[in-house]
């Protein structure tokens, strides 16, 4: 079972990427966490986002974020009182989301659904691409974007 191994784990270093929002109790790897001699934990979670709002106008696009594999879906305060309740504190995070990139796909699949619109899917493969990497840079800092990943140490 993964709490035990995690329990167990001789390692400095515990990562959890992809894997808290997939487990019906969070809490249970977290108490893991706690008792083992690991220093900090790594983990990635898909946060509250524009993609969730473009998974939800756009049905017909596969959810990334809302797939029926995760039972939890975070935001900033679920995150701060996850870190508060388990006593750890945050050595570095990180928001690096791929919002743009799912509303990109999201209207892409949408214009190509008849052949009057391909062409603006291709102005907007012209147009939108280029800026892809600014725009989800202000997505990120913005703390509205689709993953956070996070370092954390055991408090004491």
């Amino acid at each position: 079972e993964i709490f035990t191994e995690v329990e167990n784990s001789n390692s400095d270093i515990v990562m959890a990427i992809g894997v808290l929002e997939h487990i019906r109790s969070p809490k249970l790897l977290l108490d893991a966490f706690r008792k083992s001699n690991s220093s900090y934990l790594f983990y990635l979670v898909p946060m509250f986002s524009l993609s969730v709002i473009l998974e939800a106008a756009f049905q017909d696009k596969f959810p990334r974020v809302l797939s029926g594999g995760h039972t939890h879906i975070f935001t900033e305060s679920s995150v701060e009182f996850m870190n508060y309740e388990q006593s750890l504190d945050v050595v570095g995070e990180w928001r690096i989301g791929l919002d743009f990139w799912d509303m990109f796909s999201a209207l892409k699949m949408e214009l190509a659904k008849t052949n009057e619109k391909a062409l603006l899917g291709e102005l907007l493969e012209e147009k939108f691409l280029p800026q892809i990497d600014s725009l989800q840079g202000i997505m990120d800092k913005a703390h509205f974007c689709s993953e956070l990943h996070a370092v954390v140490k055991k408090r004491g």
